[in-house]
């Protein structure tokens, strides 16, 4: 998985999953596989992270690279079916590279920060400021 590339561009496109501390390793293997029905590029970064390769991923999902609120709706998506399927919330950070898809996935969890997840896709980068940032997520799941 390279970190070159930029989101809207077709050239890249990056989710950076955290899932909770502490996490059973056998939850951490479902996840990946939630992962895996999204894109066949799925690297994982234990104890507790992944990184996804969306940039082929997108076409199969009809999703249009260029408009990063559809980019943003395929990682509120995953939250969903992960906080449904095995009760565990994840803070998802996607980007146009590795770098600003895992700072983008550290800043997912919104104002109170805490275990709550959230989504945060982040269109370009521009001089260490994220410039067009669609979504916080952060809401608290019961």
């Amino acid at each position: 998985m390279t970190s070159s590339g930029g989101a809207g561009t077709g050239t890249g496109c990056v989710m950076h999953v955290r899932c909770p501390e502490r996490l059973p390793e056998a939850v951490y293997r479902q996840v990946l596989e939630l992962l895996g029905d999204l894109s066949p590029v799925v690297q994982a970064s234990p104890p507790s992270a992944a990184l996804v390769d969306l940039r082929g991923a997108l076409r199969c999902h009809g999703v249009d690279g260029g408009r990063i609120e559809e980019v943003r709706r395929l990682g509120e998506v995953l939250r969903i079916r992960s906080i449904s399927r095995l009760g565990v919330d994840l803070r998802i950070g996607i980007g146009p590279t590795i770098a600003v898809a895992a700072t983008a996935s550290g800043q997912a969890a919104g104002e109170r920060g805490g275990p709550v997840g959230g989504v945060v896709a982040v269109v370009r980068w521009c001089g260490g400021v994220a410039c067009g940032t669609v979504g916080h997520g952060g809401a608290s799941v019961p």
